[in-house]
């Protein structure tokens, strides 16, 4: 349920979703390749998928890696490709 109201406060803030999409990934694979796809379609700029990018390469860098987190980089990557 918190989630859900999450996600209705952050339809005008795509950057929202994104952060409860790496919430999603320490606990629920699905629930965070879902949560990127959700976030990522409500990006309108570039810029917000590479904010969220660098939040995920943070994970990387320290050495975490949740399972999905390699299907959410390739989501973002190619959402960045697509965006103005």
């Amino acid at each position: 349920m918190e989630i859900q109201r999450a996600f209705c406060r952050a339809r005008q803030n795509p950057l929202h979703v994104l952060r409860v999409g790496i919430c999603a990934a320490a606990s629920d694979p699905a629930g965070f390749v879902t949560w990127t796809k959700k976030g990522l379609d409500a990006c309108r700029h570039r810029w917000e998928a590479e904010t969220y990018r660098s939040a995920l390469q943070l994970l990387v860098d320290g050495g975490a890696q949740p399972e999905g987190l390699s299907d959410g980089l390739r989501l973002v990557d190619a959402a960045m490709l697509q965006l103005p």
